[in-house]
């Protein structure tokens, strides 16, 4: 009979937000939890329903998006309203919408939307299988099992160089080339670069960056560093 009430209770509260009655739902919510004794379980499930009413309630986060119309809003042919609804999700319990976000994937959409749910997936610890197209290839992940894209071994290997060769030297350049390398590493989840791939990454951005902020010329400093550092590690494997 207790579960019942609670069952009754947890689906009434849901409504009232889906249907976008927040105060309400929010009044409800603190009349059950200022309750003595409340199950365990059931206090866990109204907590997450205070998370996610809490993040609508939030003017500066919301998209204007209610759980309700987040899978409509997901398959929307407008990539606007996609984004919108993957930001909405950010702050909600993606558990809730497993089949919705797959149909999201199925669409094939924006890169860096697309790019954007897998990290929100990866944050949530999500443990069900999801299929994608990445760059054209059919790919099946689990984010429970991936890294997001600033805990990379790619990215920490870039990163580390990229401060080494400019922090000191040229701070306005490091900032733009950190900007970069996590846009990279984030369009491409839901894989990652290798540690022995950072050096290529933060050269390929350090010159990019470079070519467009003074012809090259910081690019050319570190480079001519690094072919020394080359023909030193050379000359010492030489005596080894």
């Amino acid at each position: 009979m207790e579960q019942n009430y609670y069952e009754e209770c947890i689906v009434k509260i849901r409504e009232t937000i889906q249907n976008g009655q927040l105060k309400e739902a929010e009044k409800l919510l603190e009349e059950e939890l200022s309750m003595p004794y409340i199950p365990a379980n059931v206090e866990t499930r109204m907590l997450e329903l205070k998370r996610d009413l809490r993040a609508l309630s939030n003017k500066e986060s919301f998209t204007g998006i209610l759980p309700h119309q987040i899978e409509d809003c997901l398959l929307s042919e407008n990539p606007v309203i996609q984004l919108r609804a993957v930001q909405t999700l950010q702050d909600l319990n993606c558990r809730n919408y497993l089949d919705a976000i797959q149909s999201f994937f199925d669409t094939v959409p924006d890169a860096k939307t697309q790019a954007l749910m897998i990290d929100i997936l990866i944050e949530q610890q999500i443990s069900d299988e999801f299929t994608i197209i990445h760059e054209g290839m059919q790919m099946t992940f689990l984010p429970r099992y991936q890294e997001r894209p600033h805990e990379t071994d790619g990215y920490l290997k870039a990163y580390n160089l990229l401060n080494e060769w400019f922090e000191n030297e040229n701070p306005a350049l490091l900032a733009m080339c950190q900007q970069i390398l996590i846009q990279e590493c984030f369009l491409m989840l839901p894989l990652s670069y290798e540690e022995d791939e950072g050096l290529s990454l933060a050269v390929s951005i350090a010159e990019m960056v470079s070519q467009s902020l003074d012809e090259g010329v910081s690019f050319h400093k570190i480079d001519r560093q690094l072919v020394q550092n080359v023909k030193r590690c050379a000359l010492k494997s030489c005596f080894v």
